[in-house]
C-alpha cells in the first residue's frame, strides 16, 4: 500500500519525487474510503497520514488526521 501511495506512476500516488503533490492529495481526500481501498487493492484497513521531518503528525486538513479507517488510531486519534 505504501508503494501505491508514494509512487508517482500510481493512480493513488500523492508524491512527485520527494515532494507531496497537494492536488493529488485533495483528489484522494474527495474519494470515499471504500473506493480508495479498491484502488489500492487491499482488503485490510489502513490510515494514510503525514509526518514532518521531526516525526510529528501533520493534520491533512483541520480536524482530519488522515485518510482511512476510523478503526485505526494514530497517537490515540482516529484516522478519519
Amino acid at each position: 500500500m505504501l508503494k501505491s501511495v508514494s509512487s508517482e506512476g500510481s493512480d493513488v500516488g500523492i508524491m512527485d519525487g520527494t515532494e507531496m503533490n497537494e492536488t493529488k492529495l485533495e483528489q484522494l481526500l474527495g474519494e470515499d474510503y471504500k473506493t480508495i481501498k479498491e484502488r489500492i487493492r487491499t482488503e485490510k484497513d489502513f490510515c494514510i497520514f503525514l509526518e514532518d521531518e521531526n516525526g510529528d503528525i501533520v493534520y491533512i486538513s483541520p480536524g482530519q488526521l488522515g485518510i482511512g479507517s476510523d478503526k485505526i488510531k494514530v497517537s490515540d486519534v482516529p484516522c478519519d
